[in-house]
């Protein structure tokens, strides 16, 4: 099951007594542990009726006692066990301790809710085993683009803020989450959330100037939104990150070069979608990744076969008069968007 059946048996009250909570996602994990503390655990004798422990030499026998230790004037009590070694790819145990918490397991104390709590898994262990065929395993994989805009969302708003799906967009493409080879995590999300509420602590509305001023953003990244801002005919956005690009010293032949690069990109993977290739294809065939084929091809869906041929003869002019001239570049590559919009 992932993290949204266990909401669901929560909020349906049909909680059980084990639960393996693991992923990649750790934070989304402790959040898990902590919504499945609120359903079950009183706070007012939470001292009473909740152990968290972090003890890597933790025993069979001390675990079962913890377990084993009735509520007070409480129907539940809840017991969490983080990075537990006897279920960690990493971690020893010793065999007559597993095979009594494995004996155990099938006759945990109903008032006891034990909830394992790990970053890893070897899922050849025995204990391991046992949890999954006695227990409920609830996996906190990397959100998808849908849930991980939710989150974005629910952070601000928790913290009053108003942001839109464009800018969360914007949001999204500078962190590069959701590329399959990051290694970025909701951790790493929520520092960046955290610093943009601190910058815009006036405001209540996010804007594209706040994300900009924060987030660390690729030159590639930069430039693609760029184009991706002009297809939408959302030219003043489009102005304001050239304007960035300068501001931060990037040469006006530097982005030309990017510009024609995003073009020839788009017209690449257009064609060969018009000739019927999937996006898996169009990536073997041109080499890009395929998460880079799919925002292409988005992107390309606002510009013509015409509309870029135009723009390749256009970007050339301007070349030319980059090596030929003294001419602004900044105001000949302004111009360059203004007549694409």
């Amino acid at each position: 099951m992932n993290y949204k059946d266990l909401l669901k048996e929560i909020k349906d009250n049909n909680t059980g007594n084990l639960y393996l909570i693991y992923g990649e996602e750790f934070l989304l994990s402790v959040m898990m542990m902590e919504n499945l503390k609120k359903s079950l655990i009183d706070p007012i004798y939470e001292q009473l009726n909740f152990t968290k422990i972090e003890d890597k030499n933790l025993t069979a026998d001390q675990l079962i006692n913890y377990c084993e230790t009735l509520p007070f004037i409480s129907e539940k009590r809840m017991v969490v066990v983080v990075n537990f070694s006897m279920l960690s790819a990493a971690g020893k145990s010793n065999d007559k301790d597993v095979e009594e918490l494995v004996q155990y397991l099938g006759s945990i104390n109903e008032s006891t809710c034990l909830v394992f709590l790990n970053r890893t898994l070897d899922k050849k262990k025995k204990l391991y085993k046992e949890v999954s065929r006695k227990g409920r395993l609830v996996e906190c994989a990397k959100l998808d683009k849908t849930d991980l805009i939710k989150w974005i969302k629910k952070r601000f708003r928790m913290s009053d803020k108003n942001i839109d799906d464009v800018t969360i967009g914007m949001f999204i493409d500078a962190l590069d989450y959701l590329n399959k080879d990051s290694k970025l995590n909701l951790l790493d999300v929520e520092n960046e959330v955290e610093k943009i509420i601190a910058f815009s602590s006036g405001e209540k509305n996010i804007e594209f100037k706040d994300i900009e001023m924060i987030m660390p953003k690729s030159f590639e990244s930069s430039i693609f939104k760029m184009v991706d801002f002009l297809g939408s005919k959302r030219l003043k956005d489009s102005i304001l990150i050239l304007n960035s690009l300068f501001e931060n010293g990037e040469p006006g032949i530097r982005i030309l070069q990017m510009i024609v690069r995003q073009f020839r990109m788009m017209y690449q993977c257009k064609l060969l979608r018009d000739r019927g290739c999937s996006s898996d294809n169009i990536a073997a065939q041109t080499g890009f990744k395929p998460f880079m084929v799919n925002n292409i091809l988005r992107q390309g869906k606002n510009f013509s076969y015409e509309k870029l041929r135009e723009a390749f003869e256009r970007c050339a002019e301007i070349d030319v008069l980059f090596k030929s001239s003294k001419a602004d570049q900044k105001m000949l590559l302004e111009n360059l968007l203004y007549r694409f919009r």
